[in-house]
């Protein structure tokens, strides 16, 4: 089996570049998503995947005005 997880750069577009969402800090974001993905693979391993692909084509989305600057 082949299982594909969609790509944490691609989930990071949702959250708002300029503002932030009350209670929730894009900080606390960025470790939410990332833990999520980490779970999203070990599960996908647990069920039998035996290669995983992570598509990145959103990639160059994920540059888009950096607030970090990074």
């Amino acid at each position: 089996m082949k299982q594909a997880v969609i790509a944490p750069s691609m989930l990071l577009l949702l959250y708002p570049l300029d503002d932030e969402v009350p209670a929730y800090p894009r900080e606390q974001f960025e470790d939410d998503l990332v833990d999520q993905c980490e779970q999203d693979i070990h599960r996908a391993f647990e069920a039998g995947a035996a290669h995983l692909s992570m598509d990145f084509t959103e990639g160059r989305l994920a540059t888009r005005a950096d607030p970090l600057g990074l």
